[in-house]
């Protein structure tokens, strides 16, 4: 009798440990977020399409003049040919990668018969460095309204900055084709261009363009 009714106890305390034990919820079995999930920019198309179209097609109009215009590579040029002309040279440049706020660029640099490599990075929202404001007038920085609503779809905040940095250099013609890149990278900004969108030099109004694809 007492067997069986210590039997029966055991039954009924393991069946209540049972119930209360804590169940794993959901939100505790999910994976937690990388870094990376909270910090990307462009994704892995829009990454990998737009450096591979820059590098292709904008190295003399627009990479090489950043290289220039936003480095100190540039300020580091004109001390050099200042005494010997044309004594150091950036012959080449080419993205490595885009991150939230930088082109990444490893730009080829030509000294006497040496040519060397030098990264350097490129801020997105970059003024020209010592020396290069008389070549190069800068711009308004973009309105950070205009930016903060483009980081909806964040291919539509990188065409904006870019297009002012081109504006810049003066690479005019680079303008037109870097929204046209946007907007076959899944941007929206064809339409609902702002006052500083600094598309082909003059700020535009808000009615809709249209662009011919990006070709070459």
């Amino acid at each position: 009798m007492f067997r069986s009714v210590s039997l029966i106890l055991l039954i009924i305390l393991s069946t209540a440990t049972a119930f209360s034990a804590p169940r794993p919820t959901a939100a505790a079995s999910s994976v937690a977020p990388t870094a990376d999930d909270n910090t990307s920019y462009l994704n892995k198309e829009q990454l990998e399409f737009s450096i591979a179209y820059l590098n292709e097609h904008h190295k003399t109009d627009v990479l090489l003049p950043f290289v220039k215009a936003f480095s100190d590579l540039g300020t580091t040029a004109i001390k050099k040919n200042a005494w010997i002309g044309g004594s150091y040279q950036i012959i080449d440049a080419s993205i490595t990668d885009i991150t939230r706020d930088e082109l990444h660029i490893d730009a080829s640099i030509k000294q006497g018969e040496k040519i060397k490599t030098e990264s350097v990075k490129v801020n997105l929202d970059s003024d020209p460095v010592a020396g290069m404001a008389r070549t190069y007038p800068t711009l308004p920085p973009c309105n950070p309204i205009h930016l903060e609503h483009a980081s909806k779809l964040p291919i539509d905040n990188f065409v904006r900055r870019m297009n002012r940095l081109c504006n810049i250099v003066k690479a005019f013609a680079a303008t037109g084709k870097m929204i046209q890149l946007g907007v076959q990278m899944g941007g929206k900004g064809v339409g609902k261009l702002n006052d500083d969108m600094y598309l082909n030099q003059i700020p535009t109004s808000k009615w809709p363009f249209l662009f011919v694809p990006v070709k070459e």
